[in-house]
């Protein structure tokens, strides 16, 4: 969800929750979802591609390992990794490393760079600035 100023509590708070608000927004009946396709991004790793997002203020990206692996060279701002396949290994330049395992998350500040990413078959899905 991007950057709002426009709230509508229904639940799940002490604060003031507007019943007659949601209902008027609501329209109760099954639709079939709309599912994003991820296209390869211009110009970069052949490994990732990027999901379209009408918000600028984010990008999620899919990161699917080969062989070869990943590496992330550069970051400007946050990341959250997830692993949603597979199992993947994050490695930094000092040697330290994270094991993830399918449904595990990472987060990495801009200043944790470069990464590599190893872990054939491993697919990890990257929120980052857009």
């Amino acid at each position: 969800m991007a950057n709002s100023d426009n709230v509508l509590r229904c639940g799940l708070t002490a604060k003031h929750i507007d019943v007659p608000g949601l209902l008027a927004v609501t329209v109760p009946e099954a639709v079939e979802p709309a599912v994003l396709t991820a296209a390869p991004m211009a110009g970069g790793d052949p490994s990732e591609a990027c999901f379209p997002s009408l918000a600028a203020e984010f990008r999620l990206s899919r990161l699917r390992l080969a062989d070869t692996g990943v590496r992330i060279d550069r970051a400007d701002s946050p990341q959250i990794l997830l692993c949603t396949a597979g199992e993947a290994r994050l490695s930094a330049p000092d040697g330290s490393a994270l094991r993830l395992a399918r449904g595990g998350s990472a987060y990495l500040p801009p200043t944790t760079v470069p990464v590599r990413l190893d872990g054939p078959g491993a697919e990890l899905h990257r929120a980052t600035v857009g």
